[in-house]
């Protein structure tokens, strides 16, 4: 019998991230909850001004696509925690 190990697909699925193949790399989606709670209109909008990007490559950091650049990373925390 064949446990979820042999399969990526069964892992990335269990463990609620992404797999990228080649890149051995599991990236999780807790950034778009995050960010659609802080911005709930016009999320990729504010996430591309804040990146200094375009809202297509906003999108894809949302989605888990692409890790978050470190200067979203300080922004949230700034943002959750009151900080101007």
């Amino acid at each position: 019998m064949h446990g979820p190990f042999g399969n990526s697909e069964v892992v990335a699925r269990e463990i609620q991230g992404r797999f990228r193949p080649g890149q051995d790399k599991i990236v999780l989606r807790k950034f778009g909850l995050i960010a659609k709670a802080l911005w709930p209109e016009k999320t990729a909008a504010n996430v591309a001004a804040i990146c200094n990007c375009d809202e297509r490559q906003a999108k894809r950091y949302i989605t888990g696509e692409y890790p978050i650049p470190y200067i979203m990373v300080r922004h949230v925390n700034d943002a959750m925690l009151g900080i101007e």
